[in-house]
């Protein structure tokens, strides 16, 4: 699939088709993260994937994949080690991101536990630490093996790292009754002083440094040699247990007191709650310590504390109905901005960076973070050699969220945003009203060229493989591409040209086919994707959709043949469309007023074949042909998402009501269109009438 839709206006095919792509994204995310010691995403984004996977296999139960992530448990274990089967898996937990899904838990459990739900549960609450989880097996009391959790039901034979850490007993404390049988379980880590230590050492043997803690420790754990420098520095705490024979405690609780008799090391941050109101304090309680804690955490686990109840309550495939992990919200952490540097984007945004002295921002180390624009800089009074808090919530690049300013010198002078481009030197100018500085020079600037170009051949556009950001980037530095034009005549001229990318290195004989394969494969495209390719500023996906829609064929597009230039009425028309108005139509109108442009689009004709968009498939429904308006706010999609419904089911939409008007859409809290829709007796549907019209 090639963008995301809404998770309730998927299609049968479409949700086999996204449950796929999940389902290979995170198996890919899951073997970096497990077996290679490597987090390709951030936490929050993999949560976001689990979460998506979730809510469609509850809309599509018959299509759950027999590899489903909600059935896998970490990943396959290494070929490297041994395997040990685990007699009682070693299962995940589900996650929860917001307070209200507190209550959702505990309703759920009285449910399956066949409680009143004004009744009180006890839940254990304790925090969930950031680490590499393990089971020890001692028999008699006297450690005999451990291993990984690998995928929870076989994991890696790691007895030796887990006996030099020195926090695992070799031997229980007999004093107190131990089982014959037992797997104790919990999670390695490293805190956080020696982290830092972990990392002298790496650098003082001229190995590579570990970029989080987590990695670090499985890195180690998992080492086929264990390495007692580094093993020692390693911590772990107890929290759980696999099979127990015979089982001796009746709680969570209770069995935490077992742990500490035996000499295992456990977590004394844990509290017991009944209500929601008590579990979200505890909550509270523990992120207000997560900074001063010598250990990392990303979370709250909350565990029904009865054993019995636990028995009654079950599990899932991967994880216990009876415990759910409360992740975190962002991380808030403290650096100096070293520099701060200008980038320029397709359009020739100019868009500030902070360059950062490095900092671990949620277990992920972070030296870039956005400053948005010029009066962000201003608002915030962000200077070079500033102290500030930076916040990471899954984005690519975190942001500043304050100045920390009693940390502020006198030396640090206000930042002056440029009036030129950084690349070309041209004007740099910022029209009235908008919050951005552009560069004027369009594409005689060699950086929105560049990016000008990713743009074209970007997954929604023309979609080609092989030309990533470092090749357009070389091949425009080395003049093999310098418009989307060249991009289809590139094997031509290499042919004539002796082939110049057999000279390059990383370029043999088969990439160089491989490529020119994938961009042949491209050369034909809809009018939407082709219009979004151009990078007209202001146009995405859905208004690229708009503009097929009105024009149907590149021949009708402004000034591509004589007799249809961009006149005063066409833009007037085009503002009509609900979703342009007037600042888009004028970029519009600028975009296809420049000879460069229309000369690329020109080419562009010449080399690849464009479906017109009355070719495309639309679907036939009761709005086909009729002009329908929008109006308040929609409660169960987007605007974006209804207007494509409608375009896909062949309306045409407007943004006034008019004689004209067939339908108004009626959302949450509408406005004068509503009013002036009754009063001209307009056939008014309700948003739920609207989904069963376009689904029908």
């Amino acid at each position: 699939m090639t963008s995301i839709i809404h998770v309730s206006d998927l299609t049968e095919d479409e949700a086999k088709m996204e449950l796929e792509r999940l389902s290979n994204l995170i198996k890919k995310y899951d073997i970096s993260y497990y077996e290679n010691n490597s987090s390709l995403i951030s936490d929050s984004e993999y949560d976001l994937l689990r979460q998506r996977n979730i809510l469609i296999e509850k809309k599509f139960k018959k299509l759950v994949r027999k590899d489903s992530p909600t059935k896998r448990v970490g990943s396959k274990p290494s070929n490297t080690f041994d395997k040990v089967i685990h007699k009682s898996p070693m299962l995940s937990l589900d996650n929860i991101f917001e307070y209200d899904e507190v209550e959702t838990f505990l309703t759920r459990i009285k449910k399956l536990l066949k409680k009143n739900t004004s009744s009180s549960i006890k839940i254990f609450i304790e925090p969930k630490v950031d680490g590499v989880s393990f089971s020890a097996k001692y028999k008699n009391g006297k450690l005999i093996s451990a291993s990984t959790r690998g995928d929870g039901k076989e994991g890696e034979d790691i007895t030796e790292s887990i006996k030099l850490i020195g926090d695992m007993p070799k031997f229980l404390n007999k004093k107190i009754k131990v089982p014959d049988l037992i797997d104790i379980r919990g999670e390695v880590f490293i805190k956080r002083k020696n982290f830092k230590n972990i990392n002298k050492i790496k650098i003082s043997r001229d190995e590579k440094a570990f970029s989080n803690s987590r990695n670090a420790t499985s890195g180690i754990v998992r080492h086929i040699n264990p390495d007692p420098d580094l093993l020692s520095l390693l911590n772990l705490y107890c929290y759980t247990w696999g099979q127990a024979e015979p089982l001796l405690w009746r709680s969570q609780e209770e069995y935490l007191r077992y742990l500490e008799s035996w000499g295992c090391p456990v977590n004394s941050l844990n509290f017991i709650c009944e209500s929601p109101a008590e579990i979200i304090k505890s909550y509270k309680e523990i992120l207000k310590k997560r900074d001063s804690l010598d250990y990392e955490t990303d979370g709250v686990v909350y565990k029904v504390n009865d054993i019995d109840s636990q028995n009654i309550i079950g599990f899932q495939s991967r994880s216990p109905r009876w415990a759910v992990a409360h992740k975190y919200p962002a991380e808030e952490v403290q650096t100096k901005i070293k520099s701060i540097d200008i980038q320029i984007g397709r359009t020739g945004v100019l868009t500030p960076v902070a360059r950062l002295n490095p900092v671990f921002v949620g277990g992920v180390l972070v030296s870039n973070a956005t400053l948005h624009n010029e009066d962000e800089i201003f608002r915030k009074d962000i200077r070079v050699n500033d102290y500030v808090y930076i916040q990471r919530a899954g984005d690519v690049i975190p942001k500043v969220t304050a100045v920390i300013l009693e940390k502020r010198k006198k030396s640090n002078i206000k930042f002056k945003f440029p009036t030129s481009c950084p690349e070309c030197g041209s004007v740099a100018i910022r029209k009235k009203g908008e919050a951005v500085r552009r560069c004027v020079a369009g594409l005689s600037c060699p950086a929105q060229v560049i990016e000008s170009l990713k743009h074209f051949v970007s997954r929604n556009a023309f979609d080609i493989e092989g030309l990533g950001g470092k090749n357009i980037q070389n091949f425009y530095k080395l003049g093999l591409i310098n418009n989307p034009v060249e991009i289809f005549t590139l094997e031509k001229r290499d042919r004539s040209d002796s082939s110049r990318l057999r000279n390059l290195d990383g370029w043999g004989k088969r990439s160089i086919k491989n490529l020119f394969d994938s961009i042949n494969l491209k050369r034909e495209i809809s009018f939407d994707r082709f219009l979004f390719s151009l990078g007209i500023p202001q146009v995405g996906r859905n208004t690229a959709l708009l503009l097929a829609k009105y024009f149907k064929t590149p021949d009708n597009l402004p000034n591509i043949k004589i007799d249809n230039n961009l006149s005063d009425d066409v833009i007037n028309k085009i503002k009509l469309i609900d979703g342009i108005g007037d600042t888009i139509a004028k970029d519009i109108n600028s975009f296809f007023s420049d000879l460069a442009n229309i000369n690329i689009i020109k080419g562009l004709l010449r080399e690849v074949k464009i479906i017109n968009f009355e070719d495309a498939n639309i679907s036939l429904s009761p709005i086909t042909n009729k002009i329908i308006v929008f109006t308040g706010a929609l409660t169960t999609m987007t605007r974006d998402e209804a207007r494509n419904y409608a375009l896909q089911h062949g309306a045409n939409i407007t943004n006034s009501i008019s004689k004209k008007t067939d339908f108004l859409i009626l959302g949450k809290d509408p406005g004068s269109k509503y009013d002036k829709a009754k009063k001209m007796n307009i056939s008014i549907i309700t948003e739920e009438d609207f989904r069963k019209i376009v689904k029908s």
